[in-house]
């Protein structure tokens, strides 16, 4: 202190600022001093009247400026902390505070950066730095934040979604993490990745029948984590190629084969009817079977493969038809004039075509084909028995047959008739050969010349017609009937019935010659006549062709009776005419 002094002045130049007090103590506190600055100091006296010389001048340094934090980040391969500031000339060190959620970590250094190792992951750190030059410590820097690198994700779940062959994939959302990503690799280099914001995704277009490495890492804006453990999955099976089905046709099921597929273990094959209709069958092998199909169906085949946990996509599609539906409602019938057996029905599903059979007793076979619902039957035997069949048919089967029934062909026309006609009766017995298989009904008919006509029928092969007129040439044919027709008739046959008798006898006696002369009508049918001249003892006989006849030899004076017989060529009449004559006495 100077004795004479009143009061002081304190001058401090910076390099950019002028501060100053007065005083009359003997110091002097300078305030808001710029940091980091050089400061000469002078001090000069003063008396109230006059200033004293100045001091000599003194330097001190005002503290270090707080640090200008030019960047701070995490390194992503050890989880450190870099931070870098600007270079203060006043200061000698620095010190670095990181404070996380629940760690702080320091650091000293002389220089302007620093390395903050061992961060937990997925924090986010709040940094602090101050210089200080070895008396004095700066202010703090402003706070900067940064995030260590993200933690690992934990707890890797994945479930394959076979039909598709993608991966779902999930995981506990990682602290720090503001993304994340899966990769597969397979075992032949096949890599399939997302890249996600939350944690869970799906790994489409897996390779089937593939095993595959899953890792999951999480991501924030300026580091990725480490992988996760490796989780092995495998893929969905590979679908079965070359998928091959066929009909099997009675009893109704099917078959279908394939090539064997990476990855599977079983196999099914589904049958889906158009109707609904769906049957299955499962095996190891690469080849099954199904029964119990439903007719007439187009049935579309797949097969799925499986492992132990997972179903491949199912193949293309296979179609197969099952065997035609047995046809329904069939009838036959018959065309006596055409002799066909015209046979109709409902149509059969499933049917592209169908066959009729008919089969005769006799071994005879006939058939028709048709892509519609009837067909005739031609050329079929007269008088046999068919036994009519039906079949529906697609490219691949044929229905069961379907017996429709036995049915009677046209009557074959009577053959052999033999004509046999009684003199005695004037009954005419017809006879012809049955060459009917099934029991037929014939019918005999006879007509004369004035068209009178006669029949009977029956069972048998021969039949009689009685009562024929006497005289007469008579027709004769036969015709053969079922319950469906009739034949046509048989060849006609001729026959005479025995001649008719002459109906009355005329007599006259010549008493010149002694002799009786018998005449008559003419009798039909008649070729010839016999006249019988009888007394009881004696006879005496005239034939002729003529209508009278003369008795030269007769006895006198006798009682005669004439009877007058026709004769043709087969037979002669039946009954006679008779006349009485008595001769002339002797003379």
């Amino acid at each position: 202190m100077s004795p004479n002094a009143r009061s002081y002045k304190v001058i401090a130049t910076g390099h950019s600022d002028t501060l100053q007090c007065n005083t009359s103590d003997t110091s002097c506190v300078l305030q808001n001093l710029e940091c980091g600055q050089n400061y000469t100091v002078t001090v000069w006296a003063e008396d109230g009247t006059c200033r004293g010389p100045e001091s000599p001048q003194v330097t001190f340094k005002s503290v270090p400026c707080p640090p200008r934090i030019l960047h701070v980040f995490a390194t992503c391969d050890n989880n450190s902390g870099i931070i870098q500031w600007e270079r203060d000339p006043n200061a000698r060190s620095y010190k670095v505070i990181a404070t996380g959620h629940s760690d702080t970590l320091q650091c000293n250094t002389s220089d302007t950066s620093c390395e903050l190792q061992n961060l937990e992951c997925g924090q986010n750190y709040t940094v602090t730095v101050w210089a200080e030059d070895g008396t004095c410590r700066g202010p703090d820097s402003p706070q900067v934040t940064f995030q260590s690198v993200p933690c690992i994700p934990q707890n890797i779940s994945s479930a394959v979604i076979c039909g598709v062959n993608s991966l779902l994939v999930t995981w506990n959302a990682s602290s720090g993490a503001t993304g994340y990503s899966a990769t597969a690799v397979g075992s032949q280099g096949q890599l399939v990745t997302a890249n996600i914001l939350e944690p869970t995704c799906l790994l489409p277009n897996l390779e089937c029948g593939q095993v595959y490495n899953l890792t999951v890492l999480a991501m924030n804006n300026q580091c990725k984590s480490a992988e996760s453990p490796v989780l092995e999955i495998v893929s969905a099976p590979c679908s079965p190629l070359h998928l091959m089905a066929s009909p099997q046709c009675s009893p109704l099921g099917a078959s279908a084969s394939w090539e064997s597929s990476v990855g599977a273990k079983s196999y099914t094959a589904t049958f889906i009817g158009m109707n609904g209709d769906r049957t299955s069958c499962s095996t190891n092998d690469t080849s099954c079977s199904v029964s119990g199909l439903h007719c007439g169906q187009v049935y579309n085949v797949t097969t799925t493969a499986y492992d132990n946990n997972c179903f491949s996509s199912t193949t293309n599609i296979t179609q197969i038809s099952s065997a035609p539906c047995v046809p329904t409602n069939a009838e036959v019938k018959i065309d006596c004039d055409g002799n066909l057996l015209n046979v109709t029905w409902s149509p059969s599903q499933g049917a592209d075509s169908y066959t009729v059979n008919a089969t005769g007793k006799n071994g005879h076979t006939l058939y028709c084909n048709t892509t519609t619902n009837g067909c005739n039957i031609v050329n079929a035997h007269c008088g046999d028995t068919y036994l009519i069949s039906l079949t529906a048919h697609n490219k691949d089967c044929s229905s069961d047959v379907l017996t429709v029934g036995n049915f009677n062909a046209v009557p074959c026309i009577p053959d052999q008739v033999v004509v046999s006609i009684d003199c005695l009766t004037n009954e005419a017995l017809v006879s012809w050969q049955n060459t009917n298989i099934y029991q037929t009904y014939y019918t005999v008919f006879a007509r004369n010349i004035s068209d009178n006509e006669l029949s009977c029928s029956n069972w048998s092969s021969s039949c009689a017609i009685p009562g024929l007129e006497c005289g007469q040439e008579y027709s004769f044919w036969v015709t053969a009937g079922n319950r469906n027709c009739h034949s046509l008739q048989s060849m006609v046959y001729k026959g005479m019935t025995a001649p008719c008798v002459p109906p009355e006898l005329r007599g006259s006696v010549s008493c010149d010659t002694h002799s009786v002369t018998v005449s008559w009508d003419s009798a039909r049918g008649a070729d010839t006549y016999t006249i019988n001249a009888h007394d009881g003892q004696n006879e005496s006989l005239c034939v002729t062709s003529n209508t009278s006849c003369v008795f030269n030899d007769l006895l006198c004076d006798n009682d005669y009776q004439f009877t007058i017989t026709s004769s043709s060529a087969s037979c002669n009449s039946t009954g006679d005419s008779s006349l009485h004559i008595k001769t002339i006495p002797d003379n």
